[in-house]
């Protein structure tokens, strides 16, 4: 169940099958104690500390290192103890203590708040809803559903039949019209409820709800499991909830995007500084140009100025991606010549790092009809980054086949993986992730925000599975009927 403060939205849990945990030490360095994460907002976390379990003092400050699963390294700061919960007070169930952020060390933060923002994004409606409803039937008088309502501080009550299917709803919106009409307060509820019932399935998505509620007048929506009532939702929790999600989302984004700018004007400066001195060897004659062209100066230049040019084209496309002014010139292409051409021009950086690159196809090919210079650009972001996160003496394959009416094209890594809690933002513009290229190869963030879009303008789809410790694949489907 979703817990609400004055402050923000308390996510808990137990329902999200977390592997968190949390190791505590005092500032004072004392064996460290691993406890169960069991609620995160965005400044602090309740930890359970049941039975056997130590309680720090209140008002203590402490090291933490929060494990969001097996694999991570743990986010870790400093964190004060603002209150405790005794076992032996029967209204406190869990025991633990809650545990306010004071810093974070290094790059935890954006992390935390990834992992914040994966566990709202996987809430369900049946996490959102409140199940301690109330509900009567229609012959209850409105006399006595105001007092129920009163009673239980409650804004609507739901009016459902013997079986406990809904029929409509009464809140306090339906009192103002009532006023002045004592025979109505005898009279059952049925009559004056409103009929124009929306409900929502537990399998309903809360992104869907949120849609509902925002686009109409309802504040609250029952939540129906097999014809049953089981809960409502209110406009107001799952507005707060969608407003915290977007939140955090958008902060996210804007730390990411101002740490790819430091990276893009750090890779800019590099090659723009190398050129200037070329520029300067060769104007004050320290150089003649019959020495820099066969010292290999020219072709450094070179690389360096494509590399630039490739920076800001990524920034670029996608601003004009996001603004719709990108527009696909098809054509009938062989999709596996177009692949093969690919790898070929990869071959000399995976030999470099003794990479064995690989083509398999799997089943005959269709011709299809796409852009072949954006699906290159797709391609060689996948096969760029495959390289990137492999090891040295590891492979890279890329398998093509026929799905039915789709052409699908994998690109399989045996890198580190992704951590799970970061996969909701790899497609988004300046979505780094914390596993590190494995020979500290650049990158900006864009590539896969780019490719994406460009799938997507094709009519397809991208996917990405990945298992920390053994690799990651991306998938791209696209349509045969709808490009032929």
């Amino acid at each position: 169940m979703l817990r609400l403060d004055l402050r923000e939205l308390r996510v808990g849990l137990d329902r999200q099958r977390s592997a968190a945990a949390m190791t505590i030490m005092t500032m004072s360095q004392k064996p460290a104690t691993t406890f169960r994460l069991a609620n995160i907002s965005r400044s602090g976390m309740f930890i359970e500390a049941d039975g056997a379990g130590v309680r720090p003092a209140e008002g203590s400050a402490l090291h933490f290192a929060l494990h969001l699963d097996e694999h991570d390294e743990g986010v870790t700061g400093v964190g004060l103890v603002r209150w405790v919960r005794d076992r032996s007070l029967s209204i406190y169930r869990p025991a633990g203590f809650g545990l306010q952020v004071l810093e974070f060390h290094e790059q935890a933060e954006r992390r935390y708040l990834e992992f914040l923002e994966a566990c709202l994004l996987n809430l369900k409606i049946t996490d959102l809803m409140d199940p301690n409803f109330a509900s009567v039937g229609p012959d209850v008088a409105v006399s006595d559903v105001l007092k129920l309502m009163t009673a239980r501080k409650s804004d609507c009550v739901v009016v459902a039949d013997g079986g406990g299917a809904p029929l409509g709803i009464f809140s306090t919106a339906d009192v103002p019209r009532l006023a002045g009409r004592l025979q109505v307060l005898k009279q059952g509820v049925g009559l004056h409820m409103n009929p124009a019932l929306l409900t929502l399935s537990v399998e309903s998505e809360t992104e869907d709800a949120y849609s509902i509620m925002r686009n109409g007048t309802l504040m609250h929506i029952p939540v129906i499991d097999d014809g049953v009532v089981i809960g409502m939702l209110a406009a107001r929790d799952l507005v707060r909830y969608w407003a915290e999600y977007m939140e955090l989302q958008s902060k996210r984004l804007a730390r990411n995007y101002e740490r790819a700018m430091s990276m893009i004007a750090h890779d800019l400066r590099t090659p723009i500084g190398l050129i200037q001195m070329t520029n300067v060897m060769l104007t004050s004659g320290e150089v003649t140009p019959a020495e820099y062209m066969s010292s290999g100066f020219a072709e450094v230049v070179d690389d360096r100025c494509s590399m630039m040019m490739g920076l800001i084209d990524d920034i670029l496309d996608v601003q004009r991606i996001k603004a719709g002014l990108v527009r696909l010139n098809r054509d009938h292409i062989d999709t596996e010549e177009l692949v093969r051409k690919i790898i070929r021009a990869f071959m000399p950086a995976a030999n470099a790092k003794r990479i064995n690159l690989g083509l398999k196809i799997q089943s005959t090919l269709p011709k299809i009809k796409a852009d072949p210079l954006r699906l290159e650009q797709v391609f060689n972001n996948l096969i760029s980054n495959a390289l990137k996160f492999s090891y040295e003496g590891a492979s890279v394959e890329v398998n093509i086949a026929t799905r039915h009416s789709q052409v699908e094209i994998s690109v399989v890594d045996h890198g580190p993986g992704i951590a799970a809690h970061e996969l909701n933002g790899l497609f988004q513009e300046y979505g780094n992730v914390s596993t590190q290229p494995t020979k500290g190869e650049k990158r900006t963030g864009l590539g896969l925000a780019i490719a994406k879009r460009l799938v997507e303008a094709h009519g397809g789809t991208i996917s990405v599975q990945t298992k920390q410790g053994v690799g990651t694949t991306f998938t791209v489907l696209l349509p045969i009927d709808a490009l032929q």
